[in-house]
Formats: C-alpha cells, sequence, structure tokens
C-alpha cells in the first residue's frame, strides 16, 4: 500500500511537471526523415523583447512546454525564427548542419500538418535544382494542411521529367 501511494505521487507529480504541447510538424532534410532533433524557437515581440522556447521534434512531432505554448501564441509577437539542427553520418564521417527559417508561421503550427523540406546545396543533385537563400548553403519548401510553398527550380528533377511523359 504504501508503494501504491508513492507510486502515484510520482506519476501525478511527472503529468504536473511535464505537460507537452505537441504539434503535426514533420522535416525532411535532403529527402531524409528527422527522426529525432533538438530545435528552438526565437521571438521577437512588439516591445522589442526576445524570447527562446527550445522544442524537440520526434519522428514528425514538434514538442514544447506547456507554458511555453502561451508565450509562442502571443499576439504581441513580431517576428518567429525557428532552427534546428541535423547531423548526417557517411560513412565514419558525420556532418552537421544547423538550419535557420526566419520566416516562421504561426499557422504552420495550427494546421493539420506541417512538412518541412530542408534542401542543402551543398549537395551537388540539390545545388543543381535549387539556388540557395541568400547567405545559406540550403534551401526549404513546405507543404501543410491548408496549402504549399515550392521555390523556384533551376531545373526539374528526374522524377518530375519523368511524369511530365507520362501526360
Amino acid at each position: 500500500m504504501k508503494y501504491k501511494a508513492l507510486f502515484l505521487f510520482l506519476v501525478f507529480t511527472n503529468l504536473c511537471f511535464t505537460q507537452k504541447k505537441e504539434f503535426n510538424f514533420v522535416i525532411l532534410v535532403d529527402g531524409e526523415v528527422v527522426k529525432y532533433t533538438n530545435g528552438k524557437i526565437l521571438i521577437e515581440t512588439i516591445n522589442n523583447t526576445s524570447d527562446i522556447i527550445k522544442c524537440n521534434i520526434i519522428a514528425g512531432e514538434l514538442n514544447i512546454n506547456e507554458s511555453d505554448s502561451i508565450k509562442l501564441f502571443s499576439k504581441s509577437n513580431s517576428k518567429i525564427i525557428f532552427e534546428f539542427g541535423y547531423s548526417k553520418r557517411c560513412g565514419e564521417d558525420v556532418k552537421y548542419y544547423n538550419y535557420i527559417i526566419d520566416d516562421f508561421k504561426m499557422s504552420w503550427l495550427n494546421d493539420g500538418f506541417f512538412i518541412l523540406y530542408v534542401y542543402n546545396t551543398d549537395n551537388k543533385k540539390y545545388r543543381k535544382i535549387y539556388n540557395s537563400l541568400a547567405g545559406k548553403n540550403y534551401t526549404y519548401e513546405y507543404d501543410s494542411s491548408i496549402g504549399s510553398m515550392r521555390r523556384m527550380q533551376k531545373r526539374k528533377t528526374k522524377e518530375q521529367k519523368e511524369c511530365e511523359y507520362k501526360e
């Protein structure tokens, strides 16, 4: 009986302190799903103050603390920047990349789902297709439940060409 009370107390305190807000948010880097990464959301307000919200992305889900979601959805936010890291193993080498999405929109979290496609233009395959963002070595596109955004391409991918000839 004594252990049951202790167990219930621990479960209750764990629930109280770790309430999370979850969003359907998938990230693909060079066509690979990001299974786990840490990120941060930088918020600038109209009062010229700033705040940082830490988040986790776990295979299609962006998690933040419930208390941080109140800050995130505040009407006084003027700019929101999303940053995350990604590592890629190539044989014995591991390459680390940091990506900054500096035009992050709150609607991306409120939609039913959001898929962010990041293309690293250091990769020859994507350098031939996309122009990188100014001062960066990557670009991005997205799909959501209410719309999509596609970048202008330098040329079509092999898959796009195959579909074009079938039509």
